[in-house]
């Protein structure tokens, strides 16, 4: 009897147990499932924060349709590219078509007219358009946001057409004469005295800097010269397109000419070869002295020495001021601009 009395006891005392632990498990489970669901949340938020935008120079009729530009970037995955899509619509349509993204003709319109601005509403054409995009940067290969020369390939290509991408690729990828032989062979071919925009993608890029290398932070140089290497880090990102000397585009030379005339240098606009011609040779450059490219009676590159192996210069077409080495098989030296 007393074994009998003592179970019954027991399992009383463990039924209290019981009834008094499994709410606070059950509260323990709730609050730890809640921490991990906002702890994943946090991270997301985080990740998106640090996605690279770029900046987009647009007017004030294109950052109109940016509201629509994000909400089909978002939902297309490529949200990171909103900007570059602004710089693009820039182009295109100036935000003041109702076809905005001039993306009647392409595969994505199910619902108007093919023909050019067939497309009667702005949303519809940026939802289309965002979607060429996105077709155009992937079967281009674009690893990210700062993958100057597959966006090249992807935005060229949202211009002549998804023919250019086999092209281009054919012939070793993007570059202006690629784009050049692709018009000029549509042009033959379905009559036209020209065929596309061959400049499109320098269009696009003046109204678009990247991030890529715009958070170095350059040590060195004095006087004038750390002048110099301030106004050009400040640079970095902004569009090459031959001849421009700024504030905005850059050829190699205009760089140099645009950094050093605002650093306070007497210096006349010249050309590579030029430069060279009237600097005094050294191998000892300090950051900011000029460093060439290619043979003495040719020099067809120039950049600004900043120590490393590196130099910030203003590479070639389709391509952005940006941080490179300069050990490559032609360079010649190093000079100090008088």
């Amino acid at each position: 009897m007393l074994k009998k009395s003592m179970k019954k006891a027991m399992k009383k005392l463990l039924m209290k147990v019981m009834v008094t632990i499994l709410p606070l498990l059950l509260l323990f489970v709730i609050v730890s499932i809640t921490a991990l669901i906002i702890i994943g949340s946090n991270s997301n938020t985080n990740n998106n924060s640090d996605i690279s935008m770029g900046t987009a120079s647009v007017s004030a009729e294109v950052l109109a349709w940016k509201p629509e530009v994000e909400k089909y970037a978002k939902q297309f995955g490529i949200p990171q590219y909103v900007n570059l899509i602004l710089a693009l619509i820039q182009q295109e349509s100036g935000g003041s078509s109702i076809d905005v993204m001039q993306s009647s003709e392409g595969a994505f319109n199910t619902k108007y007219s093919k023909a050019p601005n067939g497309i009667t509403d702005p949303d519809y054409s940026c939802f289309c358009g965002v979607q060429e995009f996105k077709e155009a940067i992937t079967k281009a290969g674009v690893k990210d946001i700062n993958d100057t020369k597959n966006i090249s390939l992807a935005l060229q290509t949202y211009n002549f057409g998804e023919a250019f991408i086999g092209f281009a690729k054919s012939k070793g990828g993007y570059s202006l004469a690629v784009a050049q032989e692709f018009s000029n062979m549509q042009a033959q071919k379905v009559g036209w005295s020209s065929y596309g925009d061959v400049n499109y993608v320098t269009h696009v890029f003046q109204y678009y800097k990247s991030t890529s290398n715009t958070n170095t932070d350059i040590k060195g140089g004095s006087g004038k010269l750390a002048k110099v290497i301030e106004i050009a880090q400040n640079q970095q990102g902004k569009a090459y397109i031959w001849g421009a000397a700024g504030p905005d585009t850059f050829d190699c030379s205009g760089l140099v000419f645009y950094c050093y005339q605002n650093a306070g240098y007497k210096i006349q606009r010249d050309t590579a070869q030029g430069y060279y011609n009237s600097s005094t040779k050294t191998t000892t450059p300090e950051v900011g002295d000029l460093v060439f490219f290619g043979t003495v009676s040719d020099v067809h590159h120039i950049g600004m020495y900043i120590g490393n192996g590196k130099m910030l210069n203003a590479p070639k077409s389709n391509d952005i001021v940006r941080i490179q080495s300069y050990e490559r098989p032609d360079l010649i030296g190093f000079g100090k601009y008088n």
